[in-house]
Parts: structure tokens; C-alpha cells; sequence
């Protein structure tokens, strides 16, 4: 089970994670803001974060808010907070702390984690039948239309699609050769950022991005066309460049810093999560952006441009997106001819990561 310790003060933290080392407890993160936990607990598949209840950069609700569903909190804090706090379905502890309360707390939290955790393994995985009797099904409840974010599905999917017999708009730029789509051109977005990273003076480039194909085998398709724009604007600049994908990304970009760097490179990765757990993981190992390399993201995450130093990162506008294909589908349902694709311009958000 992962752990993540995050207190205010660097003491508190360690006094924590030496009384769980000494019983036996693998402490995976150490850390000081609430930023700096959400990065440390999203780059990790589940476990206990033990945190205070205010930081320098938001509280605990807030970091309650964003933890994952995988996650699970120990708030450790004075009486009056852990009584009138504004979070809810929170174990908590009051200060001072008892060790024999913290150890027991822990391993009743190990316990349910764990529970909860086989639960989620045994459940059958959703599969694309299951979203087709969905899709189905609202066809049969006098849907009127659908919006429809299929990123990872085939010409089977679409031909199912045609024969509902009502309109849909698919959110994916050109996803379908045969339907009303509303996106970014991925392909067109990523080699816009590799040519401002081009333009910030880096020879050296690395594309990161999570596993290109699901268990079916069917490619993700924005990830697929990020990674297609991202090779060919870099092989065309003639600039050192490389692609680190699937689950273990982080290993494979410390290899990379350690092992494979010629100069400072530019880590372009393929969502703002992975750029925030990319800078985490190289914190943690003594490398500090900018000044050892520099990182841009994508999506514009609204909870990264609140961290020091604030992201470079591509601006899709999903909101305008999203507008977009709702307009588009009204449009269709009244019978008014609409365009076949629309395409949703980026834009550049510069921080302070390159």
C-alpha cells in the first residue's frame, strides 16, 4: 500500500513517516504543500495520504476535492479542526498524537484500502458492448440526440452510430470519417508546441505520453495524433528528439535525464497530469525545472496553473469545445445544415517551465 505524508511543517512529516517506517510501513513521499501532495498521490494507483490541515498553498478540503478515487484520507490536526471542518467522509486524528492511535488508525485504513481495492478487481471492466446497449438505450428513452466522446473506438463503433437514426457530434476533430465531429486538430496542436519549444532555443526533445493502445488493441486516438504531430515537426527541425510512452513513463524520463541527456531537453508531455508528476519525480531526484530542463503540457488543467512555476501548456478550450458541439447538434435536430467538421483553435499558454 502507498503512503504520502503531507504536513506544513518538514518535521511533523518525518516524525510520521519514521514511527510508520519502523512498523513496517513503505512511505513513498514526503511533502510540504498540498500541490506537492496532489502530484505525489496522482503519480501513484491508490493508497493513504496523511496530511494537515492547512497549507501555504490551499487546505485540506481543497486537496480532498482533487484526491483520487483510489486515495483515501488521514487528517491530522488539532480538536477544533478535526471538529469543524468543512470536509466530509475523512478519518481524522487530533493533535497530539498518540503513536498506538496513528498505528492502529493505519492499519484499520490498510485494511478497508485493501478491501476496496480487490472489489475493484473483481468488477468486470466496462467494455464497448456495454456503451453500445448505453447508447442504445437512450435511443430507446427518445434521446433526441447525443454528444459522444469516443476517443478510443473503430469503424464499428461509427457504424453503429449510423444506424441509431438520430444525430450525435462527436467530440475528436476528424475522430470519424462519417460523422459531425467538434475538436482540436491533436496533430496540427502538437507540432505548434514543438515549434514554440523549437523557438525557446531546445535542441533536445522528449514526447511523453501514456500507453497509446487499450487492452482491445484499439489505438487512443488523440494521444496517437499528438504523438504523430510531435515525430514529424520534430524530425523535420532536425533536433535530437524521442517518445517515452506507457505506464512506467516516469522510470523511462529519469533513465533519460541520468543515462541519455546530451544537453538540457524539453519534456513535452501529452496532458497536464503527466508534466506535473514528471516535475514531481525529478524534484524528488534533484532535478528543478527550468534550470535543468524544461517541460510544456496540454489540456490546461486549471489546477496546474495554480503551482510554482506555472505551466507552459496547450490551451484546447474544451469549454469552447464543448459549446461548439452542442450548438452543432441543436442546429441538426431543427434540420439546419451544418458543417461536417469543426475545428476548435489552441493556444500557447506560456509559464515559467521552459
Amino acid at each position: 500500500m502507498n503512503v504520502v505524508i503531507a504536513f506544513p511543517k518538514i518535521e511533523n512529516a518525518k516524525s510520521i513517516k519514521s514511527i510508520l517506517m519502523k512498523s513496517g510501513y513503505q512511505v513513498d513521499a514526503v511533502c510540504t504543500t498540498g500541490g506537492q501532495a496532489l502530484q505525489n498521490v496522482n503519480a501513484l494507483d491508490g493508497g493513504i495520504l496523511i496530511c494537515g490541515y492547512r497549507f501555504a498553498d490551499m487546505m485540506c478540503s481543497e486537496i480532498q476535492a482533487y484526491l483520487p478515487a483510489n486515495f483515501e484520507m488521514l487528517l491530522v490536526a488539532s480538536q477544533s479542526n478535526t471538529m469543524n471542518r468543512d470536509v466530509s467522509d475523512v478519518v481524522c486524528l487530533s493533535m497530539p498524537l498518540k503513536v498506538h492511535e496513528l498505528l492502529q488508525t493505519v492499519e484499520m485504513m490498510a485494511y478497508t484500502y485493501e478491501k476496496k481495492r480487490k472489489k475493484r478487481r473483481a468488477q468486470p471492466k466496462e467494455r464497448t458492448e456495454e456503451e453500445k446497449k448505453l447508447i442504445r438505450a437512450m435511443v430507446g428513452y427518445h434521446a433526441d440526440g447525443l454528444i459522444l466522446n469516443c476517443i478510443n473506438k473503430d469503424e464499428e463503433f461509427e457504424n453503429m452510430l449510423n444506424h441509431l437514426g438520430i444525430p450525435y457530434v462527436i467530440l475528436g476533430y476528424k475522430a470519424f470519417k462519417n460523422s459531425h465531429t467538434v475538436g482540436v486538430d491533436e496533430y496540427e496542436a502538437t507540432r505548434k508546441g514543438v515549434e514554440y519549444i523549437l523557438g525557446k532555443g531546445y535542441k533536445e526533445l522528449v514526447f511523453v505520453v501514456p500507453p497509446l493502445y487499450d487492452a482491445d488493441g484499439i489505438p487512443n486516438i488523440g494521444h496517437e495524433y499528438r504523438r504523430r504531430g510531435f515525430v514529424d515537426a520534430a524530425g523535420k527541425s532536425g533536433c535530437r528528439y524521442t517518445v517515452i510512452y506507457g505506464r512506467d513513463y516516469l522510470a523511462q524520463a529519469l533513465d533519460y535525464m541520468r543515462t541519455k541527456a546530451m544537453s538540457r531537453p524539453a519534456f513535452f508531455c501529452s496532458g497536464d497530469t503527466f508534466a506535473g508528476n514528471l516535475i514531481n519525480a525529478f524534484g524528488q531526484n534533484g532535478y528543478l525545472v527550468p534550470n535543468d530542463y524544461g517541460i510544456m503540457g496540454y489540456d490546461k488543467v486549471g489546477l496546474y496553473q495554480n503551482f510554482t512555476p506555472k505551466f507552459t501548456t496547450v490551451d484546447n478550450h474544451v469549454e469552447q469545445m464543448g459549446y461548439a458541439a452542442a450548438d452543432m447538434l441543436l442546429d441538426m435536430i431543427a434540420g439546419k445544415e451544418v458543417p461536417h467538421d469543426i475545428k476548435i483553435p489552441i493556444t500557447i499558454v506560456e509559464g515559467q517551465t521552459l
